[in-house]
Parts: structure tokens; C-alpha cells; sequence
């Protein structure tokens, strides 16, 4: 047991930051939303214990480099993404080690404030951030434990069926982001009085806010596949393919 805990890579870790302004218009009505999309992504490479295990992240077929950023094609192209707008994000996983591996991904969304603090109310919800994953049939989603509560952000792991060979990128697991339209019309109205005039005060929840897609990338050894996935994951073998 102790040779399987010593084979397991440490995860790599990436994150897409997006900053979330909505635009109000004049005399407290619904406005227009627009979205600024800010190149603080970071890419971690994956640090392990051996030689035997690596495992990388890829956007659209090129591995996401150390201080890299995601959606950089977009980036290049406009400094504003839209709500209701699908933007491809296509994310595969690549073996870089030297041994065939089970990988598996673990996908979080989440929204800070403007000061950058986690949103932990449930009023800020995760699902606001649609990320539109893949039909393949190479991964399949944890059904015991696809989410964690609103205080920590949402989280969905998916299992990459059957070992990963050496040099061999898998079908892409995530497709594109979206940000729902659903973020204009989340508001609430406070009403008061002063000297015989009411005033309505209209305030955005989402205005000024952050949201957040965080992968995690890990990967155990090939080598006696059942204990080493259970040991590492504490799940079922069969989830990753293993049977």
C-alpha cells in the first residue's frame, strides 16, 4: 500500500478568472450586463513524488504552460465577454509521465465579491455559471458526490474511462463557458421615504462580482489499477474504468 501512496502525482491545478460588471441604466431599471474577462489565469504544474506520473492540462490540443492563461484567443480578440454567450473553453488531459495512468478531473465554480472575498450566501449560485461539458463517453461524472454545498463553491469530478497510455491525450472533457443571462435580472429593490419622496433603490447582486471555473488535474499509476484508485480516490474502481 505504501509503493500505490508513493505513485500518486500531485495535482495540477488551473483557474479562470472572470471579472463580472453589470451596466445599469439610468432611473433604476434592468440594464444590459457585460462581462470583462481578466488574464489572471494561473497554470501549476503538476509536481510528483517519481518520474513515473505526469499529467497535463490542454486547452484545444496545446498544454496550458507554467504562467500561462486560458481563453487567450479571446482575450486577444475583445477585453468583454458577454452573458448568454457560449465561449469554447475545450479541455482534454495529456499523459506526460512515463507509465500508463487512471486520470481523473475535478471541476469547481464559484463567485467572489468585488474585494475578492468567497460569496458563501446562497443567493450567489454557482449554476450561473454554466460550463457545458462534453457527451464522450471516455468520461463519467461521480454520481455520489457531483456537488458540494454553496458555501464552498460547486464542484463536479469526472473519471477518464480506463488507463491513459503514455503520450495519449483524451477526448476533451469541457467544451465552452457561459455566463446566464439570468445574472441581469438578479436584483433587489429597497424602498424609502424622506420628506413626502418615496425612492426605489435598485441594487444588481452580481454588479462588480467574480466568477470563478477552477480545474484539478490528477492522475494514479496503471500498476494493480483497483487498490491504486481506491487508495488515492476512496471510490469505486469502476467509476475510473477499472474493473
Amino acid at each position: 500500500m505504501a509503493r500505490i501512496r508513493q505513485l500518486i502525482g500531485k495535482p495540477a491545478v488551473t483557474t479562470v478568472l472572470f471579472i463580472l460588471a453589470i451596466a445599469l441604466l439610468l432611473g433604476g431599471t434592468l440594464g444590459v450586463a457585460w462581462a470583462a474577462l481578466n488574464a489572471e489565469s494561473q497554470y501549476y504544474t503538476s509536481q510528483v513524488e517519481t518520474t513515473s506520473i505526469s499529467v497535463a492540462l490542454l486547452e484545444d490540443g496545446a498544454v496550458v504552460a507554467d504562467g500561462g492563461s486560458l481563453m487567450t484567443e479571446v482575450l486577444n480578440n475583445t477585453d468583454k465577454i458577454l452573458p448568454g454567450v457560449n465561449y469554447a473553453l475545450p479541455l482534454s488531459v495529456q499523459n506526460t509521465g512515463t507509465i500508463d495512468e487512471y486520470v481523473r478531473v475535478t471541476v469547481y465554480r464559484y463567485w467572489t465579491n468585488a474585494s475578492g472575498s468567497k460569496m458563501t450566501d446562497t443567493k450567489w449560485d454557482p449554476d450561473m455559471i454554466l460550463l457545458n461539458f462534453t457527451d464522450s463517453s471516455s468520461w463519467v461524472e461521480d454520481p455520489q458526490n457531483p456537488k458540494v454545498p454553496a458555501a464552498h463553491g460547486e464542484r463536479t469530478v469526472l473519471y477518464y474511462q480506463g488507463l491513459l497510455p503514455v503520450g495519449e491525450t483524451s477526448d476533451p472533457f469541457l467544451e465552452s463557458v457561459q455566463i446566464k443571462n439570468d445574472v441581469v435580472y438578479r436584483a433587489e429593490q429597497k424602498q424609502s421615504t424622506s420628506g413626502g419622496v418615496t425612492t426605489i433603490t435598485t441594487t444588481y447582486l452580481y454588479n462588480g462580482a467574480c466568477c470563478h471555473v477552477k480545474v484539478v488535474v490528477d492522475a494514479v499509476q496503471g500498476h494493480n489499477g483497483p487498490n491504486a484508485v481506491k487508495s488515492a480516490w476512496g471510490v469505486d474502481p469502476s467509476l475510473a474504468g477499472v474493473s
